[in-house]
C-alpha cells in the first residue's frame, strides 16, 4: 500500500496521501515515461483515500460539517470549491468563484446551505442548487462565524465595525462598534454563544450577543508580557466544553485560557516564528490541534505538552478535524488535499471503517521505520564501548546485526572511552575536504586504487568476462566505499581472516617454509666456503645470529610453535627412525652392502656432525641433547658393524 509512516516520540501517524495521483499516472504514460499501467505495481498498489481531492494550484481553506459527513474546501487557481461526501470518498460537486474566497462557514448541519466571503467585498449565498443570491457589503472583510440559535452572520472588518447579517429577516442589524484597530479573527462559542474578536494589537474583545455589547477584554500584553514585542491575534477557537478559549498569536505563540481567569493555563511555542494559522478542539483524546505554515502539532489539553508533530512538505493553510476519530485534512500548497491518521489519537471515523484493517495489515507487514536521534552500532562496537549489559533492555533496539542508541547515550559514552575521538574525526574531515580539493587538480591516473591494492589487483588480472561487468567490485558503485575507505580495508594477517580462509594460511605456512630452508641451504654453502680460517669473524657474528634467530622466532603458527622448532623436530625424528630402521635391517643387508654405499653413509655422518656444529650455540632448541643421542646410537651402530666384520672374517679363514 502506498502509505508513509512515521514516528516520533513513539506516535505513528500514517499520510494517506502518499504517492501519485491517478491523473499523474496518466500523464507520465502519455509522456512516454512509463509503457503500461496494467503491469505497473506501483499503480495496482495505489491508494487514493478521496477521489479528485485536488486543485489546479493549491487549496486555501477546509471545513467539516456539523454532522461530520461533508467535507468543503477552497482553493486556486482557477478559485473555485469543492463539496466532497464522505459516505461515498469522492467529489459530490464544484463550483466556481469570481475572486478569491477569504473565508467561509456552513448554515446548516450538511452541505446543502453555504456562505463564502470574497474579495471586494462580496458575499455569496449558496444553496442545493447553486449560487443563490451575491450581496455587497458595506466594509471589506476579514473573518467570518455563524450564530445559529439567532441566525445572525458576523463578519469581521478592516475597521473596528462587525457586521450583522440577520438572514431570518434578510437584513442588516446594527453592527458591533468594538474598541480594536483592526479586526482579524472571530469566533463563536456553540455552548453559551460567546463571541470573541481579535485584532492586529494583540487585544481581544468577548461580545455577548444578548446584551450586544462587550463584557471582557483580554491585553496579551498584560497576560503574557514575557512575549515582546505584543503579536497580533491570528487565530481564535473556543473549546467543546465551553470553558476554554485558545489564541493563536503571529509570532508562533499559542496561549490557552480559562474563561475565569485572565492568565493563560500554557503558553504553547511553535518555535518556527511564524503565525498561527488554524486551531482545533479534539475531545476524545483531549488534544489541542494547531499548525502554523510549516507544522502541525498536537498538544496534550491538560498538561500543555507536546503529544506529536506532522510535518508536511508543503506549506500549511488551514486544517479540519474529523470528530471522535483520527483523521485529519490539510490544506496545502500544492494542488493535492493533504490526509493524515493517527491511530492513538482516535479510531477511523463511521464512514471510512476499513481504514482500522487497513493500518493493521500495514502493521503486520514489513515497513520503513524512522529514527530519529538514534545511531546504529553493532555487537563489536557495543564490546569496545563496555555496553554489552545492555543488550536485551530498552535502552537498546534490536534491528538487522546490530542495534539501535540514543545519540545522545552514544556520544556520552564515546567520549569517556575515547576522549580524542572528536579531534580524530575533525582530522579525517579536514583530509577528506583535503583530497576533494586535490581531486580537481591534473593527476595521472592510477589502475590501482590507494586502499586494497592487492585485492584489486588480483581483480584485474582474473582471467574472464566478469572483469569488465558489474558483477567486479572494481565496476559495481556498491562495492565503490570498499577500495576507498580505510575503514574497509583487508587485514590477511589477522586470526580471523586466516580463520575464515584456511588455504592462504596454508600457502604463507609453506611459502615461509621454503624461505626458511633457502636461507639454511645459503648459510651452509657460506660456511663451507669460509672454513676454519673465519673462526674469529663466525664469533663476532654470533650476537648478530641470535638476533636473526630471534627475529625469525617471531613467526610462530596457531600452536606458539616456531618454524625453527618445526624443522629441526622434523630432522631429529627422521634420524631416529633412519637409526632404529638399520638396526633392525642391518644383519640381513650387512653382506649387501658395497663400498659405494659405504662412502655415502660417511658422507652423511659428516653432514650430521657439520649440522651440529652450526647449532651447537642455540641451546634453547635442544639440539644439542639430540646430537649427544645420535652419538651414542652411532657408537653402538659402529660397534655392532665392527663385531660383525671380524666374525665375518674368522669365518673366512
Amino acid at each position: 500500500m502506498a502509505f508513509s509512516v512515521s514516528t516520533l516520540k513513539g506516535v505513528k501517524v500514517y499520510n494517506l496521501t502518499f504517492g501519485k495521483t491517478a491523473e499523474q499516472w496518466k500523464e507520465e504514460q502519455r509522456a512516454g515515461n512509463i509503457h503500461s499501467l496494467r503491469y505497473n505495481e506501483a499503480y495496482r498498489r495505489r491508494v487514493e483515500f478521496i477521489q479528485d481531492a485536488v486543485f489546479p494550484t493549491c487549496s486555501l481553506q477546509i471545513k467539516m460539517s456539523d454532522d461530520g459527513m461533508w467535507m468543503m474546501a477552497t482553493g486556486l487557481y482557477p478559485p473555485k470549491l469543492k463539496m466532497f461526501d464522505l459516505s461515498e470518498l469522492t467529489v459530490k460537486f464544484e463550483r466556481g468563484l469570481e475572486s478569491e474566497p477569504i473565508d467561509f462557514c456552513f448554515l446548516s448541519e450538511n452541505w446543502e446551505k453555504f456562505v463564502i466571503l470574497r474579495e471586494h467585498r462580496w458575499m455569496e449565498f449558496h444553496s442545493r442548487h447553486g449560487r443563490h443570491y451575491n450581496m455587497r457589503m458595506p466594509l471589506i472583510g476579514t473573518c467570518m462565524t455563524y450564530n445559529k440559535p439567532m441566525c445572525e452572520l458576523y463578519t469581521g472588518t478592516i475597521k473596528n465595525i462587525v457586521l450583522r447579517a440577520n438572514l431570518e429577516q434578510g437584513r442588516y442589524f446594527s453592527p458591533y462598534e468594538t474598541n480594536l484597530e483592526h479586526i482579524t479573527c472571530c469566533d463563536i462559542d456553540k455552548t453559551h454563544l460567546l463571541t470573541a474578536f481579535g485584532d492586529i494589537n494583540g487585544v481581544v474583545e468577548c461580545w455577548d450577543p444578548r446584551q450586544k455589547r462587550a463584557i471582557a477584554t483580554l491585553d496579551m500584553y498584560d497576560s503574557v508580557p514575557s512575549i515582546v514585542p505584543t503579536p497580533e491575534i491570528s487565530k481564535l477557537k473556543f473549546g467543546t466544553d465551553g470553558l476554554t478559549l485558545a489564541v493563536g498569536l503571529g509570532g508562533g505563540h499559542l496561549g490557552v485560557y480559562d474563561l475565569r481567569r485572565q492568565k493563560p493555563l500554557h503558553v504553547l511555542n511553535h518555535r518556527n516564528k511564524i503565525r498561527i494559522k488554524d486551531i482545533a478542539f479534539h475531545q476524545q483524546s483531549s488534544k489541542i490541534i494547531s499548525c502554523d505554515a510549516k507544522t502541525i502539532r498536537y498538544w496534550d489539553q491538560v498538561t500543555g505538552e507536546l503529544y506529536s508533530v506532522i510535518t508536511p512538505q508543503e506549506q500549511v493553510n488551514g486544517i479540519a478535524v474529523v470528530e471522535n476519530s483520527g483523521v485529519i485534512f490539510v490544506a496545502q500548497e500544492q494542488h493535492r488535499i493533504g490526509t493524515y491518521y493517527v491511530p492513538s489519537v482516535g479510531i477511523a471515523p463511521k464512514w471510512c471503517p476499513f481504514l482500522d484493517s487497513m493500518t493493521e495489515e500495514l502493521e503486520e507487514s514489513k515497513y520503513k521505520s524512522i529514527y530519529i536521534d538514534y545511531k546504529f552500532v553493532s555487537r563489536d562496537e557495543l564490546e569496545a564501548l563496555g555496553l554489552e549489559h545492555l543488550i536485551g533492555t530498552n535502552i537498546l533496539k534490536p534491528y538487522m546485526h546490530g542495534y539501535f542508541m540514543e545519540i545522545k547515550l552514544y556520544r556520552r559514552v564515546k567520549s569517556i572511552v575515547d576522549p580524542d575521538a572528536y579531534d580524530k574525526f575533525l582530522k579525517q574531515k579536514t583530509e577528506q575536504r583535503v583530497q576533494q580539493q586535490r581531486s580537481g587538480r591534473i593527476q595521472i591516473k592510477s589502475k590501482l586504487p590507494n586502499v586494497n591494492k592487492s585485492y584489486a589487483n588480483y581483480l584485474l588480472n582474473t582471467k574472464g568476462e566478469d572483469k569488465d561487468t558489474d558483477l567486479n567490485p572494481l565496476v559495481d558503485p556498491r562495492f565503490g566505499d570498499m577500495f576507498k575507505d580505510s575503514d574497509y580495508k583487508i587485514d590477511f594477517q589477522s586470526d580471523k581472516y586466516l580463520h575464515y580462509h584456511p588455504e592462504i594460511k596454508y600457502a604463507m605456512d609453506q611459502n615461509q617454509y621454503r624461505q626458511l630452508m633457502k636461507q639454511y641451504e645459503v648459510d651452509e654453502e657460506e660456511g663451507g666456503e669460509d672454513g676454519g680460517d673465519d673462526d674469529d669473524k663466525k664469533a663476532a657474528g654470533d650476537g648478530e645470529e641470535v638476533e636473526e634467530e630471534e627475529d625469525d622466532d617471531i613467526m610462530v603458527d596457531s600452536h606458539g610453535e616456531t618454524y625453527d622448532d618445526k624443522f629441526l623436530r622434523a630432522k631429529e625424528n627422521a634420524s631416529t627412525i633412519n637409526n632404529d630402521y638399520t638396526q633392525e635391517t642391518q644383519l640381513p643387508t650387512l653382506l649387501g652392502i658395497s663400498d659405494d654405499e659405504e662412502e655415502e653413509e660417511e658422507d652423511d655422518d659428516d653432514d650430521l656432525d657439520q649440522n651440529a656444529e652450526e647449532f651447537e650455540d642455540d641451546e634453547d632448541d635442544g639440539w644439542k641433547q639430540a646430537i649427544e643421542q645420535i652419538g651414542k646410537l652411532r657408537t653402538l651402530d659402529d660397534d655392532a658393524k665392527q663385531s660383525d666384520i671380524d666374525g665375518d672374517q674368522d669365518v673366512v679363514l
